[in-house]
């Protein structure tokens, strides 16, 4: 097998797949062939020894009615001194004669009674003679043999008996080597079975017709396993060389090849059609190298050229980027500073011109950023005062300006626990100062009121989120859009049972979840006119039996994996 062309692979393929089809059909057709004259055959013997047991059983009952009624007496019957057994095993009647069948002796003698009025006789039955006489007249084409209900031998081949009486058999056809084994009830009295019949029959082959569907089915499984594995030994050695040359060819270092004088080679294989197509490969891949070569070289300084920029864009970018985060305050300006030196100082002397763009556009940049700094430090100043006037004013009742300033600066801390952004930050702040906005439309009387409170004043309390709201309703720019969200739904529930919307779970702002969690804490750890304080320790156990309840789980964790920086917090701002 040098030499293997695909014409010749296709053709031996279909050999192949032709031969794996057409031997296993000759071999499982004989097999069905016989499998089906086995169950034919057993049908016919079944019915031979249902017709057999009729004859005879209708031959046992007219030798009874001859016996009482004639004076020729059967030869296989005849009377006996006295019944050895005591218990028939069943009875039954021939026309007026009373019938008791009792059991065979070991001279194979059936003892019955018969009666008929005064007449009485115990007999025996020459079973030997009973199924000489019916049975010489049968021409059998199967071997058998007859045995009581122990199996013992009765009637029939003995060779037989000898050689198979010990076979066991629970199915209705057993097969012991060749040879096929059957057993069926016979002698059936008054449905009582005295004895067992076991047939034996050996088929032959290619005697009946077959079962072409399935011959066919088997058939093309068989030749489907052969042709897989005639395909993966033909193809593992078409595809050894095959792969040889395809790594070579996938393993081609350019580089190399270039800086090398020497060809490319392929290593032959057995089919001429791979042999042309690599050599074709490698015959074009050694033209195009002088190209290459020159392609090279106009690559190199492409590629410094390209570097050069790729410098000049890195500088700009990292300027940019510096920029971006100082304006986020995430650097400081003299970190500024020192990233916009590092980057233009990488710049190459080819670069000199975006040094000095750079330059201008810094100097510019950090006037402009000095004056944005003392506007930025001034609106939050206002802010913070602004917060802390509108908060002490809703919470006069409540909270001192130290506490308004705490629950804030635990927002925050909650917050960066959380990873939120500075912007959600920067909000969460000062909404959590003023989160009460609304109780400044809520009269003193109800809010400092020792006594219980009335279902009318409960209701009107909560109505605080709502009112508070509708005093920010005209401003939409941050950070009142996220100071609204805390305002409208601080006393929201986890469970959904708060007010004013009943929202639950994640429905409910991140901001509004923290901000009820320690509003409860200070609210718990402060004296009010109906209560006394509580202890920090008491008011984590409350906050912590309500998780999942009235807080956010999650935010509850941070509570109680975090008690000692709370605490420490708390204490530092008393």
């Amino acid at each position: 097998m040098k030499n293997l062309s695909m014409h010749k692979i296709t053709l031996i393929s279909f050999i192949v797949i032709l031969l794996s089809f057409f031997i296993p059909y000759l071999i499982i057709s004989s097999f069905l062939k016989q499998n089906e004259q086995v169950d034919k055959f057993y049908a016919n013997i079944k019915l031979t020894v249902e017709v057999i047991n009729d004859i005879l059983v209708n031959d046992f009952n007219n030798a009874i009615l001859n016996y009482v009624s004639s004076d020729l007496k059967p030869n296989f019957i005849s009377t006996s001194q006295k019944n050895i057994y005591k218990t028939p095993k069943t009875k039954y009647n021939v026309f007026d004669i009373n019938v008791a069948i009792y059991d065979i002796d070991n001279k194979n003698n059936l003892y019955f009674e018969i009666t008929k009025k005064s007449y009485h006789r115990v007999l025996k039955l020459d079973i030997n003679k009973f199924f000489f006489t019916n049975f010489s007249k049968l021409d059998l084409d199967f071997g058998y043999f007859i045995t009581n209900n122990s199996k013992n031998f009765i009637f029939g081949n003995k060779e037989l008996y000898n050689k198979y009486i010990s076979t066991e058999c629970k199915k209705a056809i057993c097969k012991n080597k060749n040879v096929y084994i059957s057993s069926f009830k016979f002698f059936n009295v008054n449905n009582i079975n005295l004895f067992q019949f076991y047939s034996i029959f050996k088929p032959s082959i290619f005697t009946y017709t077959i079962n072409h569907f399935q011959s066919i089915l088997y058939s093309v499984i068989i030749s489907l396993l052969i042709t897989l594995i005639f395909h993966y030994f033909i193809f593992n050695y078409i595809m050894k060389e095959y792969n040889l040359n395809k790594n070579i060819i996938k393993n081609i270092n350019f580089n190399r090849l270039l800086e090398s004088d020497k060809d490319i080679k392929i290593i032959p294989t057995v089919i001429p059609e791979f042999n042309d197509l690599f050599q074709s490969y490698a015959e074009q891949i050694n033209i195009i190298k002088l190209p290459l070569k020159h392609s090279l070289e106009e690559n190199k300084n492409l590629r410094k050229n390209i570097e050069i920029i790729e410098n000049e864009n890195l500088a700009i970018l990292n300027f940019l980027s510096s920029f971006k985060k100082y304006i986020y305050g995430n650097i400081n300006l003299k970190t500024f500073e020192l990233s916009f030196k590092k980057g233009v100082d990488k710049l190459s002397f080819e670069s000199e011109l975006l040094k000095e763009s750079l330059s201008e556009l810094y100097d510019e940049l950090t006037i402009k950023i000095i004056e944005l700094d003392n506007i930025k430090d001034n609106y939050h100043n206002q802010m913070n005062l602004l917060s802390n006037i509108i908060g002490f004013m809703s919470e006069k009742s409540e909270y001192s300006l130290n506490q308004i300033e705490l629950i804030g600066k635990l927002s925050v801390y909650f917050g960066k626990k959380l990873n939120l952004n500075d912007v959600i930050l920067n909000g969460l702040y000062y909404g959590s100062k003023i989160h009460d906005l609304g109780k400044i439309f809520i009269p003193d009387s109800i809010l400092k009121k020792t006594e219980p409170l009335t279902e009318s004043e409960r209701n009107l309390i909560k109505l605080h989120p709502k009112l508070g709201l509708i005093l920010l309703s005209d401003i939409k720019s941050y950070p009142f859009n996220i100071i609204g969200k805390i305002v409208v739904s601080h006393h929201e529930k986890w469970d959904g049972k708060g007010y004013p919307y009943g929202l639950s779970e994640e429905n409910i702002p991140i901001e509004s979840r923290i901000v009820s969690i320690i509003d409860t804490l200070i609210a718990l750890i402060s004296e009010k006119p109906y209560r006394p304080a509580y202890s920090f320790e008491d008011a984590i156990n409350i906050i912590k039996n309500e998780s999942g309840e009235s807080f956010d789980p999650k935010i509850v964790d941070i509570v109680l994996n975090n008690i000692y920086d709370i605490k420490n917090i708390i204490i530092n701002k008393k």
